[in-house]
């Protein structure tokens, strides 16, 4: 797998995204950080062009300690 380092100093993998086993996939590059817990986050925009499938809500903290209700999706990631 390789990948970039852009102009602000982000690294960035193409991953093959598909919304289920047996779909084409996709390429979408993705901002990897040292934090990585193994969750991607993407734009509506793009969930929706994959045609992902909702799962479940998901509590989260913000970064200024307000808590907030997000969307999951599932997805499957060729990762390694």
């Amino acid at each position: 797998m390789n990948g970039r380092v852009d102009l602000q100093g982000r690294a960035l993998l193409a991953i093959s995204v598909r919304s289920s086993p047996k779909s084409a996939e996709t390429s979408v590059e993705m901002r990897v950080d040292t934090g990585f817990t193994g969750d991607v986050v993407l734009p509506l925009s793009q969930i929706q062009q994959l045609g992902l499938q909702a799962s479940s809500m998901v509590q989260t903290a913000m970064a200024d300690g307000r808590e907030t209700a997000l969307d999951s999706f599932v997805a499957w990631l060729d990762w390694f």
